[in-house]
């Protein structure tokens, strides 16, 4: 469903046949978030992550730090704006501040603003009081 959405990573652009996964924007470890945010049955949990608005297709460099918060979304309007926190690379230098607008989610169903706003809330507390238990910490890169 992310595939079909999406189409290529949201952020790079890069496109089969390069390798793009389908990330869940808020973990599957943690379905009591689904069931707060989304005010979901236990019995659904399962069918609500995997739904298309639950994910973004990325590329597996800007995964890998979406899933350690180096990265997250947040809505301006009707549309995300992408904010890295410690951009170190030309890339992510670049790509901080990119707006995705709605039509860039073929308007199809875009990524679920709840789950986006809670993505974003945890990046931001992570800087704020340090990563939490069982969370890769990497807030300290060496950017020399």
């Amino acid at each position: 469903m992310v595939s079909a959405r999406d189409g290529v990573c949201l952020l790079t652009g890069r496109q089969p046949p390069h390798r793009l996964d389908a990330a869940h924007i808020v973990p599957q470890s943690r379905p009591d978030v689904y069931r707060q945010l989304l005010g979901v049955r236990a019995s659904e949990d399962m069918e609500v992550m995997y739904n298309a608005s639950a994910g973004l297709l990325l590329s597996p460099g800007p995964h890998s730090s979406f899933d350690d918060l180096e990265w997250s979304l947040y809505q301006r309007g009707d549309s995300f704006i992408v904010h890295y926190f410690l951009p170190a690379s030309d890339d992510e230098k670049r790509l901080n501040g990119m707006k995705l607008p709605p039509d860039r989610f073929r308007f199809m169903e875009a990524p679920d603003e709840r789950l986006v706003a809670w993505h974003y809330n945890q990046a931001v507390k992570a800087r704020i009081r340090g990563f939490a238990v069982d969370m890769r910490a990497t807030a300290h890169r060496d950017t020399a």
